[in-house]
């Protein structure tokens, strides 16, 4: 699947969701660097030099740096002018009244980070590197017994991919809802009927009705799977597309 580098328009309608991404080994060399230092803030430049694994440090830079030059695009404001505040769950949201709608959330994992932006007052992604190391049986302790069974039912082969679909839709709406381990994951369950999409269920402690929301699962790399869960607004689900980011583009200013 290929996607394409740029969004056509910085116009988001109700409901709309678009999402970027990026490897961070992209974003190499000493100026690239300081460039995105740049548009860091003094709360971020503090959070990034604590990490020790230079990784770790890198992929944070990169995230927070494509975090703020894909909201300046649509937002028409110098990347490094945006301002952030943090909710009682920890959750960042744009610092401003005006802003209340245009939500965003980030998620990054080995090789690779993502952002995604909704007008929708809220938004979750994550994304997952699919090629590590996993043993299904460690699911248990989100998946419902339902979702274990009809995972274990798979072939070997597909087990895989479902374990990654069923985490990513979790985390992306436990994200999007803002309420971190609150969440009673076992009661947001996903299934997955032949030739339908996603059909999600949630139990009554997890107080929400699933048909509001829409969720969009993606494999955007090989070996890395996306999930985004936005509300649905006014009935009409929006568009939710995925864009490609370059080096290049984490130095452009709005235009």
């Amino acid at each position: 699947m290929t996607f394409p580098p740029r969004p056509q328009s910085t116009q988001l309608a109700n409901g709309d969701c678009v999402v970027a991404w990026l490897r961070p080994e992209l974003v190499h060399g000493s100026r690239a660097i300081q460039e995105c230092e740049r548009i860091l803030c003094s709360d971020e430049l503090v959070r990034y030099r604590r990490f020790l694994r230079p990784a770790d440090r890198h992929r944070f830079l990169v995230a927070h740096t494509l975090k703020r030059i894909w909201l300046s695009k649509f937002l028409q404001t110098p990347a490094d002018r945006l301002r952030f505040e943090i909710d009682q769950f920890g959750k960042p949201s744009l610092l401003g009244d005006h802003h209340r709608r245009l939500a965003f959330n980030l998620s990054h994992t080995t090789g690779l980070v993502a952002c995604a932006i909704a007008d929708a007052g809220t938004v979750g992604i994550d994304v997952e590197d699919c090629s590590r190391a996993i043993n299904i049986e460690i699911g248990k302790t989100v998946y419902s017994e339902s979702e274990m069974n009809a995972m274990r039912a798979l072939e070997e082969c597909e087990q895989r991919n479902r374990f990654f679909q069923l985490w990513t839709y979790k985390e992306a709406y436990s994200k999007a809802r803002g309420l971190g381990f609150q969440l009673p994951m076992k009661q947001c369950e996903f299934h997955f009927p032949p030739e339908q999409s996603v059909q999600p269920k949630f139990g009554a402690d997890v107080h929400d009705d699933p048909s509001r929301w829409r969720f969009v699962s993606r494999l955007i790399e090989p070996n890395h799977r996306c999930a985004v869960a936005v509300p649905i607004e006014r009935e009409s689900p929006g568009r939710v597309d995925f864009y490609e980011f370059s080096e290049r583009d984490l130095r452009a200013e709005p235009e």
